[in-house]
């Protein structure tokens, strides 16, 4: 048995003190979180020279335990009632029953405390006292502290018989599901560094495979995924298919934006190419034009490839629990790390291979490559991009 002294309920806050305004509320509020359980037994301690029927703490619990199956109430300072007084009806639960009644106790006074006087004396002291009080003769079943821990024995006996089927069936319960946890996590984490090593490739694999699946199987992706109507590698199949509009828009545009005047100038100073094309230095220019523009919708595709990418990550290691917090942690760090890493490096080749298709003309045309075989902007070493 554990006896939790509670404060009782105090209306206003001492001055001077850390309590608040809302003491009140506060101290009723702890009491009733305790004596809601319903294998509490409460000890409802009744002042004896106060009005039963005003007792904050005797109406608590019987809102609480409104069979009263557990509550016993604990009459204190019966010793300094006032004269034509009694606690007799009381003690005979004639005014506010309690199903399990009331006992009287006589507890050391102050000045008892401070004059250091001991527990054995105080109950003996105790004894002499309800032998002495007239008003109280017939009634030695109900009063002392001894009488209290009796009954207070018979009672928890009582109690856990009623309580113990639930106990056991919570208890076995418990254990099921911290087996099914125990089951769901696996073999410890190893402890030696190679038997570790093998874990993490074990797990990269498996984390691999959840990946593989996920691309395939859209529909294992959680519905706020960046477009939940594209999951998988029909999110990917997405973003290309915008980026390639964009790029066909860009291309398509620029060509249109030709000016008449700059291609007659171009015509007056280079000749005229074949009929119904464009000069080459016209359309070398605009392509140039064009590559450029396309840097930002190549950007934002690697963007939306990385967050898509790092959502599947997120959902994996969430999902993860056959490692521990610390593992997973470390693990999706080094994925995180990783992807990072790669799309930084994609981003750089990309913006190398813009560049150096800006400085190249491709073409199939034999001729061409003869022609400008010496020229300096046809001898380019790829190895200065790549």
């Amino acid at each position: 048995m554990t006896l939790i002294d509670l404060p009782g309920f105090t209306r206003i806050p001492l001055e001077n003190s850390d309590q608040t305004e809302d003491i009140e509320k506060i101290t009723k509020e702890m009491s009733k979180g305790y004596i809601i359980d319903d294998r509490t037994i409460i000890l409802c301690v009744l002042p004896a020279n106060s009005d039963l029927a005003t007792s904050d703490s005797l109406k608590l619990a019987r809102e609480i335990d409104k069979e009263g199956k557990r509550t016993l109430g604990v009459l204190t300072k019966i010793d300094i009632m006032d004269k034509g007084t009694s606690a007799r009806k009381i003690l005979k639960n004639e005014l506010i029953r309690l199903r399990h009644g009331y006992i009287a106790v006589k507890n050391r006074s102050q000045a008892d405390i401070q004059a250091k006087v001991q527990v054995k004396e105080a109950l003996q002291a105790e004894d002499e006292y309800f032998k002495r009080n007239e008003d109280l003769k017939g009634l030695g079943d109900l009063l002392g502290t001894k009488v209290l821990s009796k009954k207070l024995c018979d009672l928890l006996h009582c109690h856990i018989l009623a309580c113990l089927p639930q106990i056991e069936t919570e208890i076995f319960d418990n254990i099921k599901e911290k087996e099914n946890s125990l089951r769901v996590l696996g073999n410890p984490f190893p402890k030696e560094n190679s038997q570790k090593l093998c874990y993490l490739l074990f797990k990269s694999k498996e984390i691999a495979q959840q990946i593989k699946s996920i691309m395939e199987n859209g529909d294992t992706m959680d519905s706020d995924d960046i477009d939940s109507e594209f999951k998988g590698f029909a999110c990917f199949n997405l973003f290309i298919s915008k980026f390639n509009k964009e790029k066909n828009d860009i291309f398509t545009n620029t060509l249109k934006g030709v000016c008449f005047t700059q291609v007659m100038d171009i015509i007056k100073k280079k000749g005229l190419a074949l009929p119904g094309f464009l000069p080459k230095e016209t359309i070398e220019n605009k392509v140039r034009q064009g590559l450029e523009s396309l840097k930002a919708p190549i950007n934002k595709f690697i963007e939306n490839v990385n967050e898509h990418i790092k959502s599947i990550l997120k959902q994996i290691f969430e999902n993860m629990e056959s490692v521990s917090g610390g593992a997973r942690r470390y693990l999706h760090r080094l994925g995180l790390d990783f992807l990072e890493e790669q799309t930084k490096d994609t981003i750089d080749y990309l913006d190398k291979l813009i560049e150096f298709e800006k400085l190249t003309t491709w073409t199939f045309d034999q001729k061409y490559f003869l022609e400008n075989q010496g020229s300096e902007d046809f001898n380019i070493s790829s190895k200065d991009y790549f």
